[in-house]
């Protein structure tokens, strides 16, 4: 879990006339960024003013999320807009650590902590605050509909979603609210704070039109999703196709690649009636791991294609090897590319255990060979084949292998996948399922 300072002045700190002095400041700026989007709001002509403002501030402070954690360049990304970015530093940001979701016990220095500190009271109680376990799980359960394209997927009712789109929104205002932020000198964590201190304002200075609750919920759920959304580069009215079926396709950014890999090529790929594969190079230890995996598989796949020597011809392939720190992968004068190559296999996974080291090494980009492949750095027993029966009937079911993955095992703070095996999936061939 990565731990992320907040620097001291960004947050809430101990007395002294400097520091009233600097939470003055801090007000006078989110006043103006309030400004800025309670303007753009009213120009866009829509009919609840101070919800629609709610939803877009939400949106920006998602947006500024992601400037503060700094993992990729935000104004001038490589990712399709409107895609689903994870990132273990936003969730940081976000709800602390992961030591705890309870709202009540969140740091102050984080972004919900400081809502939370800002707006609880008479008309804001603590039992309207989300549970934070379902705002994310939520996320992770709703995102990959086309149609969700630039939105943050909500639990409300449709008709309570914001009309105006959040990525729009983030990307129509920046120029403005960057002008408000000019003092703070480029500092991205204050200019979080003071973000979040402007939603925090418009939050209290609602009417009781507006509900506590579904307020609540409207900006938690917005916030991650934004966080966790590419941002628009250039004002985009209508998404292209690719745009949309981007929806489909999860990249993580920092820690979290460690366990979700970037997506490389568009499209669908559906393989009916996959064939199952299994290349044993580990002899009598990997015969016995293969048994074991195979009597768990079978049900899906039917009688697997067995070879101890040259790579099976089949669509999902089980790799028994031991892999070198040097990339070198013992019986065998293949490489993995060559292996995968040879196989013809859109799905592999190297199902025994070996080092980080080792597949940073064995897996280089050579132009052929490639696959949505999944790399064992610890089975955890049954574990292994428990996971990977639950992947592949989703599969099986339609949806694709990148978003199959993210919701068995999605990027919540703290979460303890106690029933995931310890893997690398790079999903080079991008959206697979299978019929």
């Amino acid at each position: 879990m990565v731990a992320m300072a907040i620097v001291a002045s960004a947050g809430p700190a101990a007395g002294g006339p400097e520091r009233s002095d600097a939470r003055a400041d801090e007000r006078r700026l989110a006043d103006g960024v309030k400004n800025v989007v309670v303007a753009y709001v009213r120009g866009a002509g829509v009919g609840s003013v101070e919800m629609e403002s709610i939803a877009a501030m939400a949106a920006i402070v998602g947006e500024r999320c992601q400037e503060a954690a700094a993992e990729f360049p935000v104004r001038s990304h490589s990712f399709v807009p409107g895609q689903r970015i994870f990132s273990e530093k936003v969730n940081v940001l976000l709800a602390g650590d992961g030591q705890t979701l309870d709202i009540e016990q969140l740091p102050s220095e984080t972004v919900y902590g400081q809502i939370r500190d800002e707006i609880r009271g008479a008309r804001f109680a603590s039992d309207d605050f989300p549970a934070l376990l379902a705002v994310f799980r939520g996320f992770a359960s709703r995102i990959g509909k086309p149609e969700d394209w630039g939105k943050a997927p909500l639990s409300l009712p449709p008709d309570d979603w914001p009309h105006l789109l959040p990525l729009r929104v983030a990307f129509d205002t920046r120029k403005g609210v960057d002008a408000v932020l000019r003092p703070l000198g480029g500092d991205k964590q204050r200019a979080l704070w003071v973000s979040t201190l402007a939603l925090a304002m418009l939050l209290e200075d609602s009417s009781n039109a507006v509900e506590p609750r579904s307020a609540l919920a409207l900006v938690f759920e917005t916030i991650n999703g934004m966080a966790k959304t590419a941002p628009m580069l250039k004002a985009i009215t209508t998404p292209t196709a690719a745009m949309r079926e981007a929806q489909h396709k999860v990249v993580a950014v920092g820690e979290a690649g460690a366990a979700v890999k970037a997506p490389r090529r568009s499209g669908r790929i559906v393989i009916e009636s996959p064939r199952l594969g299994v290349l044993n190079l580990l002899g009598p230890q990997g015969a016995a791991l293969a048994s074991a995996d195979l009597k768990a598989l079978g049900p899906l796949f039917g009688k697997a294609v067995e070879s101890s020597s040259a790579p099976p011809q089949c669509d999902v392939l089980l790799l028994y090897a031991r892999i070198s720190d040097a990339g070198k992968v013992a019986r065998s004068d293949l490489g993995l590319r060559e292996i995968i190559r040879d196989s013809g296999a859109r799905v592999v996974i190297v199902a025994s255990e070996n080092s980080g080291d080792a597949y940073t090494a064995c897996a280089p980009e050579t132009g052929y060979g490639k696959a949505n492949l999944v790399m064992i750095m610890e089975r955890e027993g049954d574990n292994f084949s428990k996971f990977f029966v639950r992947l592949f009937k989703k599969m099986f079911e339609g949806t694709t292998m990148p978003m199959a993955w993210v919701q068995l095992a999605p990027q919540i703070p703290g979460a303890k996948h106690t029933d995931v095996p310890g893997a690398i999936f790079d999903a080079e061939a991008g959206q697979v399922t299978f019929r």
